[in-house]
């Protein structure tokens, strides 16, 4: 049976030690840091099935309408070619993901009882839905 365990460390700028570089190197997501104005990207980091990364409840929310809470891709220095080849390839591993957790394939409409756009609603208020619609399921 495995053991899951947890492994807190403390990541110090002092010791020339950086948060978003650590967040990105544990999730294989490439990161902007504000701090250093520079994409943190581990591409040599292989095997991650799946990926959160939670920020602290007093981490200022930025609001997704607003076009200054975007970094342009032109600034990142990231062709629009290889931009698509990442999706592809984030599509290609959700996929994977998908299918081996609940044997049925990845977009299949059918395959759905509920989907929420969390681009639309705020986490919040996904939550909100989906217990309205296990409510309304159950008949609770």
């Amino acid at each position: 049976m495995p053991c899951p365990h947890n492994e807190i460390t403390i990541v110090q700028r002092s010791q020339r030690q950086s948060a978003v570089a650590a967040a990105a190197y544990q999730s294989g997501e490439k990161l902007f840091c504000e701090y250093d104005q520079q994409v943190k990207h581990y591409p040599e980091k292989r095997g991650i099935v799946h990926n959160e990364i939670l920020l602290p409840a007093n981490a200022p929310q930025k609001d997704p309408t607003k076009i200054e809470n975007f970094r342009p891709i032109s600034l990142m220095n990231i062709g629009a070619e290889r931009i698509q080849k990442e999706l592809e390839q984030k599509d290609r591993s959700r996929a994977t993901y998908h299918r081996y957790f609940t044997q049925q394939e990845w977009g299949k409409v059918e395959n759905y009882t509920l989907s929420l756009d969390s681009g639309t609603f705020t986490k919040t208020q996904c939550a909100e839905l989906i217990i309205k619609a296990v409510e309304m399921k159950t008949g609770k």
